[in-house]
């Protein structure tokens, strides 16, 4: 089932944090159809003697209609069941049950309450409320099927990327604050006290090559026990902080085939597009981490396809605390929507679809 194709092949080109790699590399730089047994893509590598291979489990249409159409969909995992949505090309949020069938969707573009600019979190608190994380810094909380705001806070952030649970009142939020680019980029949200009541991890001051820094600026974090791990975009490392922000370690990507931003930035401002496309695409970019049950690391990172309209390759690589490689898949998709930590399972679009509105669901390996 398609709405407006054209449409959504034009703005399904952005994926999840592609639309921050794309903008910034030109100012900085220079229930339905159910398939039990899916075909994997038919170029996914898997890393010698990494053992079990990535199992596709099922894929599935998620729905749509005249209101509703997937372009950037960020998923995330509704403990009660199903998924949920921010699409920040959309400006709207959704859930979803397991099999693709839409339960309810909120927001429109604007700066009101219930509107957004760039939504790009979405997760539900243990009291059963709704919040959700614009770009521009500002949190809308709702209420369980989102047809009330309950109420909206700035939190003076910017480039808000990812929001996590630490627990029913306190938030874990990346973004810039009033510092810039060097300052922290994790800061804990006290929800009661509408506040910032910590802030840490500051990995920009530490990159040689600011242009891609600038580019791949984002961070994304995950939570098991009292550990955070965390990731950098153009960073080759996984960094460990405990809940109150205090350094517990870090870990190099133990990948054979993630490749490092060069040391040395772009020495000039590159204006011609496609010049900008080719140089973006020398290096991979991290684009998220997942903590499983058994203490392995998930880390998804991206490539860029230069000759693909700035398309994207996903890969997968798993890695234990001590930072050994336990599995890697290499081009596992156009592009990773999520993962369900206590499944195993990630969600990805499978290299057929025209839209990111068809999901595959496949199991890591033990």
């Amino acid at each position: 089932m398609n709405f407006s194709t054209t449409r959504q092949l034009q703005r399904s080109l952005l994926a999840r944090h592609s639309a921050p790699v794309v903008t910034c590399v030109l100012l900085a730089a220079a229930a339905a159809c159910e398939r039990q047994t899916p075909s994997p893509p038919t170029d996914v590598q898997q890393t010698a003697g990494a053992g079990p291979a990535l199992e596709y489990v099922r894929s599935f249409d998620v729905e749509e209609t005249d209101d509703v159409v997937n372009v950037t969909p960020n998923v995330g995992i509704d403990p009660r069941g199903g998924f949920l949505v921010a699409d920040p090309s959309e400006a709207q949020i959704r859930r979803y049950s397991p099999d693709g069938k839409l339960l309810w969707f909120a927001g429109r573009q604007g700066q009101g309450p219930g509107e957004f600019t760039g939504v790009t979190s979405i997760v539900r608190l243990a009291s059963g409320g709704i919040v959700a994380a614009d770009r521009n810094g500002r949190l809308t909380f709702f209420d369980a099927d989102a047809r009330r705001v309950t109420r909206t806070v700035e939190t003076k952030l910017r480039r808000v990327e990812d929001l996590e649970i630490l627990d029913d009142s306190t938030l874990l939020m990346s973004g810039v604050d009033n510092t810039g680019h060097p300052g922290p980029r994790l800061h804990v949200w006290s929800i009661p006290g509408n506040a910032v009541e910590r802030r840490f991890f500051a990995p920009f001051s530490h990159q040689t090559n600011r242009t891609a820094a600038t580019a791949a600026g984002f961070v994304t974090a995950s939570l098991r026990g009292d550990t955070i791990a965390a990731t950098f975009g153009s960073s080759d490392t996984i960094y460990f902080f405990t809940r109150d922000g205090r350094e517990a370690g870090r870990i190099p990507l133990a990948s054979q085939h993630f490749r490092p931003a060069p040391k040395i930035g772009a020495s000039r401002t590159i204006t011609d597009p496609r010049e900008r496309a080719e140089w973006v695409s020398r290096f991979d970019i991290v684009a998220g981490v997942h903590w499983l049950p058994d203490g392995t690391l998930v880390v998804m990172y991206q490539s860029i396809v230069a000759e693909q309209a700035l398309g994207r390759r996903w890969h997968l690589l798993g890695l234990d605390r001590s930072g050994a490689r336990r599995f890697e898949f290499h081009n596992v998709s156009p592009q990773v929507l999520g993962a369900d930590p206590s499944s195993r399972t990630v969600l990805l679009v499978p290299p057929d679809a025209e839209a990111p509105n068809r999901w595959t669901v496949a199991r890591l390996p033990h």
